[in-house]
């Protein structure tokens, strides 16, 4: 009887063990559940300040600027057909300041120097940061 009685509690530990790992390892695995890191939660502020007008919150694109062809901000890996982020290629298209007239007009703001302006950060250092913050954000939005 004892030896029943043995088993029954360790089949009932060995099950909420089981159920806690799959809690944890369910929780590890879906970033909405885990806490935001800082960076991204600076990129989510500054994205929510200068670039929710036209991109929309959640980087699909506001409807009414439709006829600007707004970029889903979403699917920028998809449209590539990769899972590396071009880094440096986003960070360029956004601060603008590279951006030549042979490549046509720019309906977008250039956010290398208006961004400074607005938020009165004249500090390289800081742009960066910022610019760092958006990019991390960004990365958080691709959806597979």
């Amino acid at each position: 009887m004892l030896t029943i009685k043995i088993l029954n509690q360790s089949k009932t530990f060995l099950f909420y063990m089981l159920l806690l790992t799959t809690i944890i390892i369910i929780s590890s695995c879906n970033p909405k559940l885990a806490k935001e890191h800082p960076q991204v939660a600076k990129g989510r502020t500054i994205y929510e300040k200068y670039c929710t007008e036209c991109h929309g919150v959640n980087g699909k694109g506001v409807k009414a600027f439709q006829s600007y062809q707004t970029i889903d901000l979403t699917k920028i890996l998809q449209r590539r057909g990769t899972d590396d982020f071009p880094i440096m290629e986003i960070a360029r298209y956004i601060d603008g300041r590279q951006h030549t007239k042979e490549t046509g007009a720019r309906l977008m703001p250039m956010w290398g120097v208006d961004m400074v302006k607005l938020e009165h950060q004249y500090n390289p250092d800081t742009a960066r940061t910022n610019m760092g913050a958006i990019l991390s954000y960004l990365i958080t939005l691709q959806e597979f």
